[in-house]
């Protein structure tokens, strides 16, 4: 890709309190007023990435911050977009449009089997969604994740992913007590 995702490019130069956007108070009123003027026209996967990666800015003028985040959040409302059915792995940079929670939570998981395949851990945006994206977390992804099926012999990457979650009290004990009541069901059908 020619250009950087949203979040890349945002955390580039946003990323950090020390860069130019900080250096004053009238730079910083002016980047809010600039982004603040682009909420009516601005897609919702961008307003959303502002949300989930807004700018660092010094503490002392985070009410700014905080005033444009409310006003994109109350955009993606009037548009009936839900941040908490935004995807862990959700490609902002994309031009496609917001596809639904439960077909992004089969995808976010596809990704997370793979991260963890090469990890051999936890991804960690799987681990930043259990405490602080627990609606879509408990509602889509461990769904997603938790789909019956007949369990290998050898465990693969999706049954590892699992226990590595279940161990770190990721997963409910119920959810995971009726994945793997069902998983034996769907072994005996066969």
């Amino acid at each position: 890709a020619a250009w950087p995702s949203a979040r890349l490019s945002l955390q580039a130069s946003f990323g950090n309190t020390r860069g130019f956007h900080s250096s004053s108070k009238k730079t910083l009123v002016f980047l809010f007023k600039f982004l603040s003027d682009l909420v009516p026209f601005e897609a919702p996967r961008y307003l959303q990435a502002h949300i989930l990666h807004p700018p660092l800015v010094p503490s002392k003028y985070r009410s700014l911050l905080t005033d444009y985040i409310a006003l994109a959040k109350t955009r993606l409302s009037d548009l009936k977009v839900s941040m908490e059915n935004m995807g862990l792995y959700e490609d902002l940079s994309s031009a496609r449009d917001i596809i639904e929670p439960d077909s992004q939570a089969q995808q976010d998981v596809e990704k997370a089997i793979t991260v963890f395949e090469h990890t051999g851990k936890i991804p960690v945006a799987v681990m930043e969604a259990s405490i602080f994206r627990r609606p879509y977390y408990v509602s889509h992804f461990l769904p997603a994740l938790l789909t019956p099926r007949v369990l290998p012999r050898t465990p693969d990457s999706r049954a590892a992913l699992i226990e590595s979650l279940r161990r770190a009290d990721k997963i409910p004990p119920s959810l995971y007590s009726t994945y793997r009541q069902a998983c034996s069901t769907a072994g005996e059908k066969k």
